[in-house]
């Protein structure tokens, strides 16, 4: 935030900053009472950050749906709601066909009949007879025998480094119509839109996505209080009613700027670095299908 506060100074730095000790005012003071000041110190500094939080950041949304009473309330409601619909929406899959949503749930690759992935054992090696085998002589063997067991372990070595190179350059498997998994949800008709400035109101935004793309099923924030260390900055999930409209509206966005006016019920918010517009489609690759 901009609180303007300097570090907190450690014990050493409190003390070279306590005023000299003049000759006539007694004797010096002793390491508790040094200690006891520098405590005193700490927790004053504690309740000026936290006084300072709170002025940079009580009129942002995020912060009133977090701690306001009433407008928190009214966000857990929302979000409840919305979990409840989409709870009905895969209960209503799963009992539809049972078998189809099993498969199109699983975290297997399309196709695949094995529920499970196979454990690899580790086959029980002689560590005499491994140490042994592993050392490589510094030497070029002088028998013929020996001469030809070292060409065939380098044509080996050899043959299998090209299995890997064929191995790596080999395309991703194609899968018939049949074996693609189709589950309903948000994936394929979802915009992300990343780094969402903490000033951006939900109603900034969605006055832009609307102007620029037209109505969408329901705008989703990430938790802004856990990414402090990017100034509060949020992430938005746009999820429209069917993919094709996704699409026009990743085409729409992009390069579309947010107007910020007012934070809230309070002052008009401080603009962070690159002005007081937000991109609601920030540069190419910030945004995508989800």
């Amino acid at each position: 935030g901009g609180s303007g506060l300097q570090p907190l100074m450690s014990y050493k730095s409190f003390l070279l900053d306590q005023p000299p000790q003049r000759d006539d005012s007694g004797p010096p003071p002793l390491p508790e009472e040094l200690l006891a000041r520098y405590e005193d110190y700490k927790d004053e500094y504690v309740q000026l950050l936290c006084d300072s939080f709170f002025e940079d950041h009580k009129d942002q949304e995020w912060f009133q749906e977090r701690y306001q009473p009433v407008l928190a309330s009214q966000h857990q409601d929302s979000l409840k709601a919305w979990a409840t619909t989409e709870a009905q929406r895969f209960k209503d899959q799963l009992v539809a066909n049972p078998e189809s949503f099993v498969k199109a749930a699983s975290l297997e690759p399309p196709g695949s009949t094995t529920p499970t992935l196979p454990v690899a054992r580790p086959p029980s090696v002689d560590k005499k007879k491994a140490t042994e085998d592993d050392e490589e002589p510094d030497y070029e063997p002088e028998d013929k025998e020996g001469k030809d067991k070292a060409k065939d372990k380098q044509k080996g070595e050899g043959e299998k480094d090209g299995e890997e190179k064929e191995n790596e350059a080999k395309p991703p498997p194609e899968y018939k119509e049949d074996q693609v998994k189709h589950l309903d949800g948000h994936a394929g008709r979802t915009v992300f839109i990343r780094r969402v400035p903490a000033y951006c109101t939900r109603a900034a935004l969605t006055k832009a996505l609307e102007g620029a793309a037209g109505k969408y099923e329901r705008l989703v924030f990430s938790n802004a209080a856990k990414n402090k260390f990017r100034n509060y900055e949020r992430s938005a999930w746009v999820i429209y009613s069917t993919e094709v409209e996704m699409k026009k509206a990743m085409k729409a966005l992009h390069g579309v700027q947010v107007s910020v006016e007012e934070q809230g019920a309070g002052d008009p918010a401080t603009p962070a670095p690159g002005g007081p517009n937000a991109p609601a489609n920030p540069p190419p690759g910030s945004a995508g299908k989800r």
